[in-house]
């Protein structure tokens, strides 16, 4: 389910999505561990389907990590251009259990209209990434981030937090 809550407003569920991704590498054993991400989204209040590729990069730096992504993104109607964008991120552990870094995401265009970087959305800001083991028998992932616009067709701050269980 995805949550979302408009300033002044009540958090409330419109969509359901399933992902799943495909390892192409071994991971650490090439340059980068490489993989595909395939994203199918259902809005609840009757828009359009969506579907997502992602290819994946991820390099091990010392022991920091670089993540790089590029985004195709569709709506499943008629004469929908697919979307296409691409995120960063660098963290570094600071103990057991805990990284932060930092991320950007942007729009590169779609289909029809590719334009310049500073026309688009952009936006970069901190981000902590922590696990807690043995919760319930299973374990806890968390991402939280504050990003920043950088261009006028941002918002001038987002808050993501993104909470995994896994059993």
């Amino acid at each position: 389910c995805v949550w979302r809550e408009e300033p002044g407003g009540s958090p409330r569920s419109d969509a359901i999505a399933w992902q799943n991704v495909f390892e192409l590498t071994e991971p650490g054993r090439h340059w980068a561990d490489l993989g595909v991400l395939l994203k199918y989204g259902r809005l609840l209040d009757g828009g359009d389907d969506a579907a997502e590729l992602k290819l994946l990069a991820e390099k091990a730096v010392g022991r920091s990590t670089l993540l790089v992504n590029l985004v195709a993104a569709r709506e499943l109607s008629g004469g929908a251009d697919t979307a296409y964008g691409y995120a960063l991120s660098w963290a570094a552990p600071v103990r057991a259990g805990l990284e932060l870094g930092i991320e950007w995401y942007g729009e590169i265009g779609d289909g029809s209209d590719f334009g310049r970087l500073p026309d688009r959305l952009q936006q970069a800001g901190p981000v902590v990434y922590g696990e807690f083991a043995d919760v319930a028998g299973g374990t806890l992932l968390f991402e939280a981030a504050v990003l920043f616009g950088l261009t006028s067709e941002a918002p001038d701050a987002t808050f993501r937090l993104l909470l995994e269980y896994g059993f």
